[in-house]
């Protein structure tokens, strides 16, 4: 995993790949010869090639997606509707684009994340907690005027969901200028991700402007993968759960049989590669490049802390599993893996994620 101050160096070699190591060391205020040490790591690692900074360009994952603010409740008791219920309440920051993005980097891969939010308290405060835990918020879009995307849940003495509010309006402030401003970003992305947080201009324009890139999407919810429904020929690999994938397949899904035929169908439609999450039942994996029959990959959490960012990290150990060039049969364990110790944190993204971590669990489950 880069450090702060590794990505510090790459950032302004983005900008500048002919700058001097004497200029680096002024920028940074750091000594020339610890500038040559971060400078060696760099290149050890593959971020650098050769004489002259010359990048990688294809190091890194784009996500294009939501960033919000996640306001928890979580009863002590069974909730009872109409009343008042004790608990706790916790704040933390969420967004399945940001919440992929922070997954992949605890992961130890380096991810630039191009979002939007206000200029309210919370979206200071999501601001400042990315730019603490080393994400790159240059890529966002502030605008003043508007209130930061925030997501309410409350969750039952089961650390089940009960019910959950969004309020994702000022996605719709991204504009295809700011995306276009971002060009370079996406077209040298190894992988770019995006969620249907999106709005429906943005997503088709992104999907028409880069036609090259290796598109994966989370459908997120029936009420937006509409917007996806017509790029489907255009999406490598697609995560959704079962009301997703019956919508997008048009088929009822009722079984685990009717998992695997809604799988059928959406390669059939385009898709390169499916992962359908079925619940307790596990996840089911689907390729139009490969006959390989895992079944349903199911795994059970050594406690429940939280549902929330369950999914957004499976679809996390996913996308790290393919850039890194994992066996396909051991992508949907590795990614489980990810998902099951997000459920075990009542944060969003489970602070203690890293490679080793989800490895381990990986054996364990497996």
């Amino acid at each position: 995993m880069l450090t702060k101050r590794e990505r510090q160096i790459l950032k302004i070699l983005e900008e500048n790949p002919m700058i001097m190591q004497k200029d680096l060391a002024t920028r940074l205020q750091i000594t020339r010869s610890s500038v040559a040490v971060h400078i060696r790591n760099l290149t050890q690692k593959g971020y650098i090639k050769g004489k002259g900074y010359v990048l990688d360009q294809n190091h890194y994952v784009t996500v294009i997606g939501s960033s919000n603010v996640d306001i928890q409740g979580f009863s002590h008791e069974k909730v009872i509707s109409s009343d008042s219920n004790i608990g706790k309440i916790q704040l933390s920051m969420g967004g399945v684009g940001r919440n992929v993005t922070e997954n992949l980097m605890r992961l130890g891969q380096e991810t630039k994340l191009i979002s939007v939010t206000g200029g309210d308290h919370n979206s200071h405060y999501l601001l400042n907690e990315c730019s603490q835990m080393g994400i790159d918020t240059s890529h966002f879009l502030v605008v003043e005027n508007k209130l930061a995307s925030t997501y309410m849940a409350i969750l039952d003495e089961q650390r089940e969901m009960v019910l959950a509010v969004n309020d994702m309006s000022i996605m719709d402030e991204m504009t295809p200028e700011f995306i276009r401003s971002k060009s370079n970003f996406i077209r040298n992305g190894k992988i770019v991700f995006m969620d249907t947080g999106l709005s429906s201009e943005i997503i088709d324009m992104v999907f028409e402007e880069f036609p090259e890139s290796n598109f994966f999407v989370d459908a997120v919810s029936v009420n937006r993968a509409p917007r996806i429904q017509k790029h489907l020929s255009k999406i490598h690999t697609l995560k959704c759960n079962a009301l997703e994938a019956a919508f997008l397949a048009d088929k009822p899904i009722r079984t685990m049989k009717d998992v695997q035929k809604a799988a059928d169908i959406l390669i059939e439609k385009g898709v390169e590669r499916v992962f359908i999450t079925y619940g307790a039942k596990g996840v089911y994996r689907k390729s139009a490049s490969d006959d390989l029959h895992l079944g349903f990959i199911k795994a059970k959490a050594d406690h429940i802390a939280s549902v929330t960012g369950a999914g957004d990290a499976f679809m996390a150990g996913v996308i790290y599993g393919t850039v890194k060039g994992m066996r396909e049969d051991q992508i949907p364990k590795f990614a489980t893996a990810v998902s099951v110790l997000t459920l075990e944190s009542e944060k969003t993204v489970n602070p203690m994620i890293s490679y080793d971590r989800a490895y381990e669990k990986m054996r364990e489950l497996y």
